[in-house]
């Protein structure tokens, strides 16, 4: 559980996320942990797939296909 607190805090690159995240997570995690039963079990696995999807299914706007296509071929003209 602390790992998941770790890694979900390192998804945003603001201090200011990192610590509050660690912060509050890491009492939370601890009760969850010992306090374990089926719902906790259940609201722990809900939460979690909330925070995926909010932090993981997000694509960089800056980022388009064409950003790409271009990367793509300096990069095979970098190495020749």
């Amino acid at each position: 559980m602390g790992g998941s607190v770790v890694g979900i805090s390192y998804q945003k690159q603001s201090m200011r996320w990192k610590i509050a995240t660690i912060a509050v997570g890491m009492p939370a995690a601890y009760i969850l942990v010992s306090r374990i039963n089926a719902l906790t079990v259940i609201a722990s696995a809900a939460i979690l797939a909330v925070l995926a999807y909010l932090l993981f299914s997000k694509r960089d706007p800056r980022l388009r296909n064409d950003d790409v296509r271009e990367l793509e071929d300096k990069m095979k003209d970098c190495c020749l």
